[in-house]
């Protein structure tokens, strides 16, 4: 069926209209492209940085004295708490006092040897630096121990020091009359050459040496000897004497 020819113009009609009074037709707003959203890169997980291992073997005596009275404590607070405790939770805690025990042995051996160590090392020294050796015009020409040396008289005696502004100090050593004639000075000797550990030598007069009652051979605190000689020069105080030679 066809349709009128009105319908055609009326449409016509309309279109006109809406063309001329509706205006511009609104721009619509255009829509902003997505922008690419990065992908999020993997923060790379923190490496644990192993921590450096200390051998107690290395450990001197007095960190393996301290490491052993921490075992000691912590030992004992554990046997505390297996005492009330039962079950699983005693058999965990049995199993850290069995650990703490092998530990605390182990450290206490270590200490046991580094301890007679260093008395065998300080004794040693000891030994070898309170020695002095005698030479030249004597019939016992040969190195003392201080062990051998303390045998003779020994002698206490309150002097004034080497310089002119010491004090008076008491001291206590051996003879020095005493070890001349038990080494057999020579008669022909006049001269005694006192040696130092560093070289410095030094000539002291035999018969004014042999007169002094209070001159001696004294052992200092860090093992080794001195000749005390009151009222003779300074420097006749020989500090670390090693030799005495007799001229």
């Amino acid at each position: 069926m066809r349709k009128p020819q009105w319908l055609y113009a009326l449409a016509l009609v309309v279109a006109l209209v809406l063309a001329g009074c509706g205006g511009q037709a609104a721009t619509p707003t255009p829509t902003p492209e997505p922008t690419d959203t990065p992908a999020p890169t993997d923060t790379p997980a923190p490496t644990n940085t192993p921590e450096p291992t200390v051998d107690p073997a290395d450990l001197p005596a007095d960190a393996i004295q301290a490491t052993v009275e921490a075992l000691e404590e912590e030992l004992a607070a554990e046997e505390a708490h297996l005492q009330a405790a039962s079950g699983s939770d005693a058999a965990s805690i049995q199993a850290e006092v069995n650990r703490l025990r092998r530990e605390l042995e182990a450290m206490q051996a270590l200490l046991e040897e580094r301890q007679a160590g260093e008395g065998e090392e300080g004794e040693g020294e000891e030994e070898a630096a309170a020695t002095l050796t005698l030479s030249g015009d004597f019939q016992e020409a040969r190195a003392w121990g201080w062990d051998e040396l303390q045998e003779l008289e020994t002698i206490t005696a309150t002097v004034a020091g080497p310089r002119e502004d010491d004090p008076e100090a008491e001291y206590t050593g051996v003879s020095l009359t005493a070890l001349l004639e038990a080494a057999g000075l020579g008669e022909e000797a006049s001269t005694l050459v006192a040696t130092a550990a560093d070289d410095f030598s030094v000539e002291i007069d035999l018969a004014e040496a042999r007169a002094c009652d209070n001159c001696m051979i004294v052992l200092q605190d860090d093992g080794s000897l001195r000749l005390v000689m009151p009222g003779f020069p300074s420097n006749n105080w020989v500090n670390d004497v090693v030799t005495l030679e007799a001229r």
